[in-house]
């Protein structure tokens, strides 16, 4: 009997008629030599560019890269309902979604522009608290600072538009934001 050749057999599992015939030889073959592959449905959809499939078989839209993403240059940090205020006046009489949806909570993560980084810390100053450090490494790079003034343009007017009462999804500002 040869026992380098396995005879075909009726299991259609890949992966179970490996281990089967590997049973069979009584030898175990180095990880190189196991070649299992899948089987493949031609009749599935592929992703179109930019998007990918789920697990679930639903298309999703893949999250762009960070620096190509809109909030680039605003920088996130945890700051008080008052500093808050003090920074976007018109949150005095609207509470912002962080603090509305949990009233006992004392700082929320804040995306915030370099200037109401500045805001932030004078307050703090005057206060005597500790003021939110920005990294000397963003600040000397020529692409944050570009992009953090491009978000910084668009954070004002998204700003300027909630204060309105107009939404930055509809049509005109979606205009105005480019």
């Amino acid at each position: 009997m040869n026992h380098n050749k396995v005879q075909e057999s009726k299991i259609e599992d890949p992966v179970m008629a490996a281990r089967l015939a590997l049973a069979l030889l009584n030898t175990t073959p180095e990880p190189s030599q196991i070649l299992v592959t899948a089987p493949t449905n031609p009749d599935l959809p592929k992703a179109p560019e930019g998007h990918y499939i789920n697990k679930a078989g639903k298309v999703k839209k893949r999250n762009p890269p960070r620096k190509e993403r809109k909030e680039y240059g605003l920088l996130s940090s945890l700051i008080t309902e008052q500093e808050l205020s003090i920074i976007r006046p018109y949150t005095l009489h609207k509470r912002q979604g962080a603090f509305q949806n949990n009233p006992t909570r004392e700082r929320a993560r804040i995306r915030l522009s370099l200037s109401e980084i500045s805001q932030v810390n004078a307050y703090r100053k005057q206060n005597g608290q500790r003021e939110i450090k920005v990294s000397d490494r963003l600040l000397k790079d020529p692409e944050f600072m570009a992009a953090a003034a491009k978000a910084e343009r668009r954070h004002n007017v998204v700003e300027s538009l909630k204060a309105q009462g107009i939404s930055s999804r509809s049509a005109d500002a979606k205009k105005m934001l480019g």
